[in-house]
């Protein structure tokens, strides 16, 4: 992934060289100052949203899904506690005040994050979420669906997964589908963009099953 960023990255610099604006100021591409700029843009990327389960001994349970944005958040600590504070911000609108998510005191962000407890009879029986901006409403809703249809914790994580977008986009781990499923979507409009096989962009699902006061975790 470095690799192909660097690749890109000098493409794109000569594209800018080549067709320079009068009056425009570029970079010096050669400097080691440049380098490091592009570098930290490159560190930058990616590892925004962890989940986590836990159940204890008492019976008392937490689901958290916790998005930082940017890797490291707001890249700023208070000495003692432990965490980076979230610099989600694009979260919020800025342009309607109408809106449910406009930035103002006690405004909540618009956030994909799913984490959810699943209770019969008053008891728990599933404690699941997920990592992956959009994705991960997917992977819980397809786990969950598998789940109710009998399908044992393990087998139900380990299922192949996809995602859809409102423009009839199907992000698929492709291979782990038949041919037939690809024919059927794509002869109904939907394109087909395929991921590879266990891939992390479908999402790091996490679930934790109770049965009798036995709770099973899979990652």
């Amino acid at each position: 992934l470095t690799l192909a960023r660097i690749i890109q990255q000098a493409r794109f610099d000569r594209r800018r060289l080549y067709m320079k604006k009068r009056k425009e100021t570029l970079p010096d591409f050669m400097s080691k100052a440049y380098a490091a700029e592009i570098t930290q843009l490159f560190h930058q990327q990616g590892g925004e949203t962890s989940h986590l389960n836990v159940v204890d001994k008492e019976g008392n349970i937490v689901a958290l899904t916790q998005s930082i944005e940017r890797s490291y958040g707001a890249k700023v600590a208070t000495p003692g506690l432990g965490f980076p504070y979230n610099g989600f911000m694009q979260g919020f609108k800025i342009k309607s005040k109408r809106h449910e998510h406009y930035l103002k005191p006690g405004a909540v962000a618009r956030s994909n994050a799913s984490p959810t407890i699943i209770f019969k009879d008053d008891q728990p029986l599933h404690v699941i979420g997920s990592t992956g901006s959009e994705r991960m409403i997917s992977g819980i809703f397809l786990t969950l669906m598998r789940l109710v249809h009998g399908q044992d914790s393990f087998s139900a994580v380990m299922s192949p997964r996809f995602h859809v977008n409102p423009e009839n986009q199907v992000f698929m781990e492709q291979d782990r589908f038949g041919s037939g499923v690809i024919t059927s979507l794509t002869r109904s409009g939907f394109e087909v963009f395929p991921y590879e096989p266990w891939a992390f962009s479908v999402g790091g699902l996490q679930l934790i099953s109770i049965d009798n006061g036995m709770a099973t975790g899979v990652a």
